[in-house]
């Protein structure tokens, strides 16, 4: 487990699945940070995600993501890729319900992911790819000191256009 001034980032414990499952097929919020095909899930798919976080060999560290100030399961996030050679990791998150964003649990989970990755997993860069007309994620990464790195153009098509991805990045010790 590890804490930040807002949320605590730990493993996911029974009870959990109940919200993974309504944000999964919650396609407002899914829309938000998904470049692939929206689907429906079911209470299986969430939780053989579940299960499937613990898989370190795999370059992947998800956590669940607790508000402190709750006590209760308000989002996830981690590392979605390692590249141990480069020592580059890839981050991603998600603040499931709208009642719980804008209150500083994704920003500072983020510093205590990056954190993580830069004292535990060694990484020298932690980048991120965010959908270009998500900008609620765009200032919480930038708030923290991500740097645009680059754009994606026409990356994800969705609902009938295309849409960019802007390409974050943030370097140890800075």
């Amino acid at each position: 487990m590890f804490r930040g001034e807002k949320v605590l980032l730990r493993g996911f414990v029974n009870g959990d699945e109940h919200p993974l499952y309504r944000w999964a097929n919650d396609e407002a919020l899914q829309k938000l940070c998904r470049g692939d095909l929206i689907l429906p899930k079911s209470y299986e798919d969430v939780f053989a995600f579940m299960q499937a976080q613990g898989g370190v060999s795999r370059g992947v560290y998800q956590f669940g993501i607790e508000a402190l100030d709750a006590g209760r399961l308000v989002g996830y996030g981690g590392f979605t890729s390692v590249d141990a050679r480069s020592r580059v990791g890839e981050v991603a998150l998600l603040i499931g319900d709208e009642k719980d964003r804008h209150k500083g649990y994704g920003s500072d989970a983020l510093r205590v992911l990056c954190a993580f990755g830069f004292r535990e997993i060694g990484l020298r860069k932690v980048k991120a790819r965010i959908l270009a007309d998500n900008l609620m994620s765009r200032a919480c990464f930038e708030g923290i000191g991500f740097r645009p790195e680059g754009l994606e153009k026409a990356e994800v098509y969705r609902d009938g256009v295309f849409i960019d991805v802007a390409l974050y990045a943030l370097f140890g010790g800075e």
